[in-house]
């Protein structure tokens, strides 16, 4: 199921891997100043469900998108991300999100 995945996502022209920390801030930012929400949804391609990533200062506020409890949230140092699953799903081309409409 995990190939399957990795396979639609890499081939969908509505996924953008996310290549970078960089890339990752920009992303977020881009999807707050249009659709006027705080964060965005993320896929790792390893995993079932998305991820919500919002910027915090300093940081992030990761939340796993299956858990509405908002106590769930953590947050995430940036110098500590490329070491977490995120940074580590980063570092391996297995971040991506859904380009934005337009």
């Amino acid at each position: 199921m995990f190939e399957e995945l990795s396979i639609a996502l890499r081939s969908d022209q509505r996924f953008i891997e996310v290549r970078g920390l960089s890339e990752l801030e920009y992303l977020v930012k881009e999807s707050e100043i249009v659709t006027n929400q705080a964060g965005r949804m993320f896929h790792i391609r390893s995993q079932d469900r998305p991820v919500h990533i919002a910027l915090e200062s300093g940081g992030f506020v990761i939340r796993s998108v299956d858990r509405c409890d908002e106590s769930r949230a953590i947050y995430l140092p940036r110098r500590l991300m490329m070491d977490a699953l995120l940074g580590h799903a980063l570092k391996s081309g297995m971040l991506f999100t859904q380009r934005l409409a337009g």
